[in-house]
């Protein structure tokens, strides 16, 4: 069972949920290869050999793996060379839910900068947090860490892409819309589906899982429970 994907210039990289390892396609092959975890076999918060569930993946410009294992509380970075069974890293979470700052509570969207800062949205604990490389705790940067639907709170976000001004956009699932969220900000903006309302039309959203950019700006949305991708132009407001 597939989940995320993520492409670079070499290879294509896929969470595979129902063998709890992630697998990594050389762009003019067709065998894979398993970079982290143990394929079939579930991992727990004992060690970073095995992974449970994974939801997200990012590979930053170096080609580390950062792996967002949502039922074991954290995030952790595999390096370029990594193979099956092999430890990775603990970068966010301790393997235990909870919401203080040095923990998470089924972190699902990562995103990581060119500076190695790393973007976790901690879906049950209702907000975005940053953990700068080799940081040992988290700032929330994103949603207040109570369920809510104004423009300073988030309810179950899911997913996140970060503009080079260090704009957050967050699909914030509960709530059915996407909001962008300026550096040191309190409160977000909605730029899609802002209605309030869950249905099927054209510009709503009903349980939106994940966002992507393309290079003229369109704001691409899986538009989860409405079985549908939608498409937003929101031009000016995206910086690759």
């Amino acid at each position: 069972m597939p989940g995320d994907i993520f492409i670079t210039e070499k290879y294509i990289y896929v969470a595979d949920l129902g063998n709890s390892d992630v697998v990594r396609f050389f762009k003019n092959r067709t065998s894979p290869e398993i970079i982290a975890g143990i394929k079939g076999q579930y991992g727990n918060s004992d060690n970073t050999s095995t992974i449970g569930f994974c939801y997200s993946i990012f590979v930053d410009k170096n080609e580390n793996l950062y792996v967002s294992d949502f039922t074991n509380n954290r995030v952790v970075r595999y390096s370029p060379n990594s193979s099956s069974g092999m430890p990775g890293m603990i970068i966010a979470g301790n393997g235990t839910s909870g919401n203080d700052s040095s923990q998470l509570n089924i972190p699902w969207g990562i995103f990581v900068n060119e500076v190695e800062t790393l973007y976790v949205v901690d879906s049950f604990n209702h907000r975005v947090q940053i953990w700068n490389n080799g940081a040992s705790f988290g700032v929330t940067v994103a949603g207040t860490g109570v369920n809510g639907n104004s423009l300073s709170e988030l309810s179950y976000p899911s997913a996140i892409v970060v503009d080079l001004n260090g704009y957050m956009y967050i699909v914030d699932k509960g709530n059915s819309r996407i909001v962008r969220w300026a550096p040191n900000s309190n409160t977000g903006e909605c730029i899609a589906a802002c209605t309030g309302i869950t249905d099927i039309g054209i510009d709503i959203l009903h349980w939106p899982n994940a966002l992507a950019f393309d290079s003229y700006g369109s704001l691409f949305i899986s538009d989860g429970n409405n079985n549908r991708v939608q498409k937003f132009e929101i031009l000016d407001c995206f910086s690759e």
